[in-house]
């Protein structure tokens, strides 16, 4: 058989193939470290999806929008009136307390004027959740916001799908 050279190292290879058996085999291994590399890649962006910090923003959105709509976009401080994207979550309690951060009674619709600007207008928020809830709800938030609470993933996933479906 004419041989002939390889067109990455210049050793002779057989006639039919482009390259020796050498660089083949080079190849095939290089192809191989890919193939576990992006294996390794895939499994770590799905561990991430299951991760309590991508778990949390998914469910905040998903409990910011169901707020929102609960509240039929209109403000609890000032009653002004918007839409999804001009209206907000906004929090009795703050919203890094994590016992009372999903909590539905602690949260109402609120326009961007209250909730940012007025720093959550909270006289006019207290009155409002006063006669919503009654007068006892103002307490019951803040002996609440006083417990230690750390979310399962569990928990969380159960969440979301709870508000996803709404």
């Amino acid at each position: 058989m004419k041989t002939t050279v390889c067109k990455t190292c210049d050793e002779p290879r057989m006639q039919g193939r482009r390259f020796c058996i050498t660089c083949i085999l080079k190849q095939e291994k290089e192809k191989k470290i890919k193939y576990r590399e992006k294996a390794r890649a895939k499994k770590k962006r799905e561990a991430k999806k299951e991760s309590k910090s991508t778990l949390t923003k998914e469910l905040d959105k998903l409990f910011s929008i169901y707020i929102r709509h609960r509240d039929k976009y209109k403000c609890i401080s000032c009653g002004a009136k918007g839409d999804l994207k001009s209206m907000q979550c906004g929090h009795y309690i703050r919203r890094s307390v994590m016992n009372t951060r999903w909590d539905e009674e602690n949260c109402s619709c609120q326009c961007q004027k209250c909730n940012i600007w007025m720093s959550g207008n909270y006289p006019a928020y207290t009155l409002a959740l006063m006669s919503k809830y009654g007068a006892e709800i103002i307490e019951e938030l803040n002996e609440r916001s006083q417990q230690v609470r750390k979310w399962e993933k569990s928990e969380l996933k159960e969440m979301i799908k709870k508000y996803s479906t709404n």
